[in-house]
């Protein structure tokens, strides 16, 4: 009997070793789960509790295994000393679990201040969002402000070269006004000399004067001297000179003026070349020394374009009056045409007396308020004639006008 329970406690011995064996082995899987280590323990500790038992009953009943029980009492000294050791791994890894558990909440903790941060950071996005839209809406404003500059600006520029033409057109006017001066004075001198003497050609007056279209170069010289010969029989007949050598012309002109004139007119379009006394010769006086005057012979005037208006009362004005007015409209519908660029002839409508006479009488007739308009018949250009129609008109409706033909 002693012997099977020797036997007996040899197993249980032995089965004790294979579970402290099998203890060590998932000792070393303590890593793996807390909660699993714990369980472990506490069965652990049933076990210890068991086997503390089964050694009071084998003291109880087993004096002569006194030597086996002490070496059981060393081992199980030596679990108990193994499994404070192992305890004191669990509380070493409970300790460094606290340590994880505390590194993770101060994870945590810093996530939630990164994620504060970085809602601070959305709403300074947001806030940053909106100026930059204000600022858009502010640029966009700004913009609209350019644009509108620029159109004021274009409008500005558009006005100062309306300004500019204006300024243009009134120094061509003005020089122009300064060359009908210059005749005017010319006049002068020339009424002057006229009493002083007989005086048969006047500075400036024309000789002769003609339409040129240079189509083949090599006839400009042909079609120069044509001019200066119709001039010098102007001339002839004008200060009835007589010439002993009929073979030199009376009329004389410069070379350099007849190559200057040449270069401007060989360019195949129509120029109107005049050829006018360089001064004042009595009659029988040679030579006569001339010089030419060229210009483009362009539209000057559409047919319907006003020259001048003026307005009458034929029921309050007497008929002088009434002629000087229309006097005073022919003489400023004939200065705005030479300045213009008109050369040749201007008359009223055919050129005959009657034309105007006509229309006269009615103007005298008629007894209301009336406004006279002077228009270009046709299309005038710069060599003439220009053709001019008088209408008279009532608040803008035409009453009558001088007969076209």
């Amino acid at each position: 009997d002693a012997r099977a329970e020797q036997i007996e406690v040899q197993k249980r011995l032995d089965e004790t070793n294979r579970n402290f064996q099998q203890a060590q082995n998932q000792l070393k899987d303590v890593s793996a789960q807390v909660g699993v280590l714990r369980t472990e323990i506490k069965s652990l500790l049933r076990e210890r509790q068991l086997l503390i038992q089964q050694r009071n009953q084998l003291n109880e009943q087993i004096t002569q295994l006194q030597s086996q029980i002490t070496q059981l009492k060393e081992l199980v000294k030596k679990r108990d000393q193994e499994m404070l050791e192992r305890d004191q791994a669990i509380q070493e890894r409970d300790q460094a679990i606290l340590k994880q558990d505390q590194t993770i909440q101060d994870r945590e903790q810093e996530l939630a201040e990164k994620d504060q941060a970085i809602k601070q950071f959305d709403q300074k996005i947001a806030e940053r969002d909106q100026v930059i839209a204000q600022r858009e809406t502010f640029l966009k404003e700004l913009e609209q402000e350019l644009k509108e500059l620029e159109q004021q600006l274009k409008q500005k520029e558009s006005q100062l070269a309306e300004r500019n033409q204006q300024l243009e057109s009134q120094e061509k006017q003005l020089a122009f006004l300064k060359r009908e001066l210059a005749i005017l004075e010319q006049y002068y001198q020339n009424y002057r000399v006229l009493r002083q003497g007989n005086v048969a050609l006047f500075r400036g007056q024309v000789l002769t004067s003609g339409v040129v279209r240079i189509v083949d170069p090599t006839a400009v010289n042909q079609a120069v001297d044509q001019l200066l010969s119709q001039a010098n029989k102007t001339a002839v007949d004008i200060t009835r000179a007589s010439s002993s050598n009929s073979q030199e012309p009376l009329v004389q002109i410069t070379q350099a003026q007849v190559d200057q004139l040449i270069q401007q007119i060989k360019d195949g379009r129509d120029y109107v070349v005049r050829i006018l006394s360089a001064g004042n010769y009595v009659e029988g006086e040679k030579p006569i020394q001339v010089f030419a005057d060229a210009a483009l012979n362009q539209v000057v005037f559409k047919g319907g374009d006003v020259l001048a208006t003026i307005s009458t009362n034929p029921s309050t004005m007497t008929n002088e009056q009434i002629r000087k007015r229309l006097d005073q409209l022919l003489a400023a519908s004939e200065f705005r045409a030479r300045r213009a660029g008109i050369l040749g002839d201007i008359q009223v409508g055919d050129g005959r007396l009657t034309t105007l006479t006509n229309f006269i009488e009615q103007l005298e007739q008629y007894s209301q308020p009336l406004n006279v308009k002077a228009i270009a018949q046709e299309t005038a250009y710069t060599a003439g004639p220009l053709k001019m129609q008088l209408v008279a008109s009532y608040n803008g409706e035409d009453v009558f006008k001088t007969i076209v033909n």
